[in-house]
């Protein structure tokens, strides 16, 4: 009798343990990303009505790698923190710790992007609004 009271007893320590750990890698989880938050750090005009914007993601830690998320818009004006607001209501259409080294666009929209880094998420195209119209710009990637 006393090896199956001594059981319970353990099994409820672990049983609570382990509902602990799960709750709060939930808990952690349910952070998000907050695009919003990023800081601008670059913008290039690629030609007439086409942007390239970075940010870099302020949610990071010490052991956490830099993420750089990379936009194409028409041109935004105002301050750094409302171009970011304005960029986090639309998808980068690069993710990743490395660095675009060459970018262009063809008559078409078609954009070329050569990139050196690792990549956390890409997309085939991007879709952004100039003068009132909505330009999708498909992309093609050279990554090393």
């Amino acid at each position: 009798m006393p090896f199956k009271a001594a059981f319970k007893v353990v099994h409820g320590i672990v049983t609570a343990v382990l509902l602990i750990i799960v709750a709060g890698m939930w808990w952690l989880n349910q952070s998000g990303d907050n695009r919003a938050t990023d800081k601008l750090q670059h913008v290039t005009k690629i030609n007439d009505h086409m942007w390239l914007y970075m940010t870099e993601s302020q949610t990071g830690g010490a052991t956490v790698p830099n993420n750089y998320r990379f936009y194409l818009a028409g041109e935004l004006k105002g301050r750094a923190s409302e171009i970011v607001k304005s960029l986090a209501e639309g998808y980068p259409f690069l993710s990743g710790n490395g660095a675009i080294s060459d970018i262009t666009a063809n008559a078409d929209n078609r954009v070329t992007v050569t990139y050196t880094g690792k990549v956390f998420s890409l997309g085939e195209s991007s879709t952004y609004t100039f003068n009132g119209q909505n330009i999708t710009a498909p992309i093609s990637y050279h990554i090393n």
